[in-house]
């Protein structure tokens, strides 16, 4: 019963063809009754917009018998832990 869900169906050369020659409707949101969506309607505003901040550098610990105590002490400071 459920031997070909995965199975992707790809389409045919027909079928590309003969949806090419459909129309395709367009319809606004006073056809589906949504007025007053968007714009003044939505209740919010942007106020500002800013770049995020650059990524910086990371650090590489190397691990000399004492690279999981040096890791803790990094992710203590970055307060993660």
């Amino acid at each position: 019963m459920t031997a070909g869900v995965n199975e992707p169906r790809y389409p045919s050369l027909r079928g590309i063809m003969g949806a090419k020659s459909k129309p395709m409707d367009r319809w606004a949101p006073a056809d589906l009754g949504l007025e007053g969506v968007g714009g003044a309607a939505a209740g919010q505003t942007v106020v500002s917009v800013t770049a995020a901040e650059e990524r910086r550098a990371g650090e590489v610990v190397t691990d000399d018998g004492d690279g999981a105590h040096r890791i803790v002490l990094l992710l203590a400071r970055a307060r993660v832990i």
